[in-house]
């Protein structure tokens, strides 16, 4: 009697509640979508800026007029340098078609681009498909 029962996770640290953003829900998921492009076991070529020197194509930014990578996609989300979900996938795609343009198909890097491409697409899918569910749940409770 008088003997509270402890709440649920009780010796956990409190964590503050982040302020509710609009956008919250598409930055988790796009990043959800980076994370399994960063696993795919072809993905390093595309982790940091193509160095053309280095990698001996000094034409590379005679062919390619806007160089884009994974690394600065990652970084620019956790920047929140993105306003929707839109510039996050051109990114993306961009990342691939540069490779795609640079690299003559046969080419290890163009077959690379290929598949993480494909990937992409299916990964993309997936977040349209959530982040439609989530406008149409939003219409219905706008609606009520």
């Amino acid at each position: 009697k008088g003997h509270k029962s402890p709440s649920k996770g009780a010796g956990r640290p409190v964590t503050p509640a982040r302020p509710a953003k609009a956008d919250e829900m598409w930055r988790r998921l796009c990043g959800r979508c980076l994370m399994k492009l960063w696993r795919h076991k072809e993905v390093w070529p595309f982790c940091e800026p193509v160095d053309p020197e280095r990698e001996g194509i000094p034409n590379y930014f005679e062919v390619v007029k806007r160089p884009m990578d994974l690394g600065t996609v990652k970084q620019r989300l956790s920047n929140e340098t993105y306003a929707g979900p839109r510039e996050f996938e051109s990114d993306v795609r961009l990342t691939f078609e540069n490779a795609l343009l640079f690299n003559p198909k046969g080419h290890w890097v163009h077959s690379s681009a290929e598949a993480l491409l494909a990937a992409f697409e299916e990964a993309w899918g997936e977040v349209e498909a959530r982040l439609e569910a989530r406008r149409q749940q939003l219409l219905e409770r706008a609606a009520e």
